[in-house]
């Protein structure tokens, strides 16, 4: 028995099918952030998902407590109206289940922009090894 196989089990029947058919789509924009200088683990099952931050990308180096990553990633997030909840340095998804691909897209569009942003902040400030 795989978790696969649970969630899908479960969406099906509690009548929530579209749940299931846009976890995929989900879990392909999440993935696709493995890519980027300041994260160093996405994981996620269905519509739920996180990337942990860490300031060297080569080494998973993790930054400091001190440095609030988390926070200051978060803060960007807001200025382009995404709410994310920082855990320590992971970014925490968690989007509602009536989600659609057109708001799954927004959402993921929003973040790219935020840790961009972030990243240049951080490396500016010498916190970051873009």
């Amino acid at each position: 028995f795989q978790a696969e196989d649970g969630i899908r089990d479960f969406c099906l029947s509690r009548g929530l099918g579209d749940v299931y058919k846009r976890q995929g789509h989900y879990q392909e924009r999440l993935r696709s952030f493995a890519d980027h200088p300041l994260v160093g683990e996405v994981r996620g099952e269905g519509l739920i998902g996180a990337t942990e931050l860490v300031k060297n990308k080569a080494t998973k180096e993790a930054f400091a407590p001190a440095e609030n990553v988390g926070g200051i990633i978060s803060d960007y997030c807001l200025k382009h109206g995404l709410i994310l909840r920082p855990v320590g340095d992971a970014m925490c998804f968690c989007p509602p289940l009536i989600i659609t691909d057109s708001e799954i897209d927004s959402l993921f569009d929003r973040y790219s922009k935020a840790l961009d942003e972030g990243l240049d902040h951080l490396t500016k400030e010498g916190k970051a090894v873009a």
